[in-house]
């Protein structure tokens, strides 16, 4: 069997991944792609959720690396939102908040 994983995906889901399917097969190979750069931004933003009031993360919403970026930024700081534009912006996310992080993800779908 094969584990090969996706470029955005985090390093925990793929270790956890792993770790269940090695018992159940006899031979195992594993391929981890993830993108060291992606590993680097996801450090960092969930380092900077866990100083901010909200975070917002920027990218398209069909986008599979952003969305894996929010889980990952959510997981620290549950006030966060995925947006894609400025008109997603809801004024009301600001209500007693003093600090706001943002990220995005490293690629995103061209809006149309």
């Amino acid at each position: 069997m094969g584990v090969v994983s996706q470029t955005g995906l985090d390093k925990d889901t793929f270790v956890n991944i792993v770790k269940e399917l090695t018992g159940g097969v006899e031979e195992l190979r594993i391929y981890n792609t993830i993108c060291e750069s992606t590993k680097v931004r996801q450090k960092e933003a969930v380092v900077l959720s866990g100083k901010v009031d909200m975070m917002l993360v920027v990218g398209g919403k069909s986008s599979s690396n952003t969305t894996k970026h929010y889980k990952v930024v959510h997981k620290v700081q549950p006030n966060t939102h995925h947006i894609e534009t400025e008109n997603n912006i809801k004024p009301e996310w600001f209500k007693d908040v003093h600090t706001v992080g943002i990220t995005g993800g490293a690629s995103t779908p061209i809006l149309s």
